[in-house]
């Protein structure tokens, strides 16, 4: 379920996606049933998260089956 939304402090745009990030929502959106709203908020959270992380020096590790793998987005 969506928070609500303060209208004072949001945001509306309008925005065209390149072909692979609208794959990419489509995929998303089967996957969660989340509107594609909620999923891009969502993707800027997660983005600016990981950006602070890496800014304070730490690193973006993924692990499957006990192997580690190092994360490098460009």
């Amino acid at each position: 379920m969506s928070e609500p939304i303060d209208l004072k402090s949001s945001k509306r745009m309008s925005i065209t996606l390149i072909p692979r990030a609208n794959t990419e929502l489509e995929w998303l959106q089967g996957q969660t049933q989340m509107s594609q709203t909620d999923l891009i908020n969502r993707a800027i959270q997660i983005m600016g998260f990981i950006e602070r992380q890496l800014a304070d020096g730490k690193e973006l590790l993924v692990r499957k089956d006990g192997e580690v793998e190092k994360i490098t987005i460009v």
